[in-house]
């Protein structure tokens, strides 16, 4: 794999993340105090849409896996279906739409049929990309450097944008879409895939599609990934969901969102740049577990710093360092799975093993935004009125507590990773 592939494959990486992190971070603030939806009520729709998104992906996993054509098996996708984006983006981020529940459910299923439709290929064409587990270290890592550097861009330029824009999220959203489909665009073009093209007879002689699916809960390694994944993509996810409410609300300024976000976004950089020297010092399964217990113990810092705005920060800088680098561990670790499911099956399935990153990714973002949504109305929040002491002291414990009980499961559950090796990519 040459550099320069590394850095195209992770430029894709960027564009995408600045789409998704509007959509991750501001959706769920967008619905309750720019559309008008009570706090249960978006929650609930970010859980059934992003439910509904999720079980699409092991879909358009399958779907890769078999497309046949000069473009490849995943390359295709990339240069098709991001253009369809921009404007979803729009309509999805309009208060006119997004304030009746009908036309908001409506158009987020289809933004999220449609974002499917890049992100599966995307994830998978980087296992056909990097054949060795080297190279899925570092193609991994790029990507992920890519998707923090987006993040930090967002983090910086999001709330200038929505002033400079009055307040439209839709124009917002419409930026970060565009940007996401020139980027696939630049990994289209830069990229080849090294698999060997889908074939139907050989399918047939593995059994299907049936056989194939019945494959993914044979692979041990791949459900404990999914597993600690979920626990720390709630982990991180409540966090972020939960950002722009705890500056606004609890600390009372809500430009001090960019202060948060600014800082914090360079420790997390560090904190990916460093997973691949210490997974290959220590094994990828003990670098997940290390990095997770970073950000759950100074989770729990966060919780003790409260009315402390110097420990709040530093606190939230410390647990960055491990709030990126299990994703970016976690990416090659499904890699590896895929090896694995092809000693089971003979075939490589890499549209359906990486499928399973992007459909946890997106369980636990619909969870975290229902229960950030729900407990966000146990506790008495409502957009439009003053926030009671009581709704404060709510946000910041699910600010620091959500993240410190769910990144402790998920090392927990990567504690169960099997202690074998696969090639060079030591699972110890």
């Amino acid at each position: 794999m040459k550099k320069n592939s590394a850095i195209a494959y992770g430029l894709g990486c960027f564009g995408q993340n600045l789409l998704w992190y509007l959509l991750s971070n501001f959706a769920l603030i967008f619905y309750t105090d720019a559309a008008g939806l009570p706090a249960a009520a978006a929650g609930t729709l970010l859980l059934v849409g992003r439910v509904f998104d999720a079980f699409n992906d092991p879909a358009m996993g399958l779907l890769a896996d078999r497309t046949a054509g000069r473009l490849g098996r995943f390359r295709g996708w990339l240069i098709t279906t991001p253009v369809l984006l921009v404007p979803l983006a729009v309509l999805l981020f309009s208060p006119s739409v997004a304030g009746n529940l009908v036309t908001a459910y409506a158009v987020f299923l289809l933004f999220d049929i449609v974002y499917t439709a890049s992100d599966v290929p995307y994830w998978a064409l980087g296992a056909s990309v990097a054949k060795d587990a080297a190279e899925r270290n570092a193609l991994s890592s790029a990507a992920r450097g890519f998707a923090a550097v987006a993040t930090a861009l967002a983090a910086l330029v999001t709330v200038p944008l929505l002033n400079l824009f009055s307040g439209s999220y839709a124009a917002v959203g419409g930026i970060y879409a565009g940007a996401a489909a020139l980027c696939f665009a630049v990994t289209f073009f830069s990229t080849e895939e090294k698999t060997r093209a889908y074939s139907k007879e050989s399918e047939r002689k593995n059994g299907g599609s049936k056989a194939v699916l019945a494959t993914v809960f044979k692979n041990k390694p791949l459900l404990i990934i999914a597993g600690a994944a979920l626990f720390m993509g709630i982990g991180t996810g409540s966090r972020l969901v939960l950002l722009p409410y705890y500056t606004g609300y609890v600390l009372g300024d809500a430009s001090l969102y960019t202060l948060f976000a600014g800082l914090n976004v360079p420790f997390m950089l560090l904190g990916i740049a460093l997973a691949p020297s210490v997974a290959a010092r220590i094994g990828k399964k003990r670098a997940y577990i290390l990095f997770a217990s970073v950000y759950s113990l100074f989770s729990l810092v966060f919780f003790f710093a409260e009315g402390n705005l110097a420990a709040l920060v530093v606190s939230g800088c410390l647990s960055s360092l491990g709030m990126g680098a299990p994703a970016a561990l976690q990416t090659s670790m499904l890699a590896d799975s895929a090896d694995y499911a092809e000693g089971l099956t003979g075939e490589r399935r890499e549209g359906l093993v990486l499928s399973s990153q992007t459909f946890i990714s997106k369980i636990a973002s619909a969870l975290s935004s229902a229960i950030v949504g729900l407990l966000l109305g146990a506790v008495g929040y409502a957009a439009g009125t003053a926030v009671t002491e009581a709704a404060a002291s709510g946000i910041h414990y699910m600010t620091a507590l959500i993240p410190f009980i769910a990144s402790a499961l998920a090392g927990f559950v990567m504690s169960l990773y099997p202690s074998y090796s696969f090639g060079e990519g030591d699972a110890r």
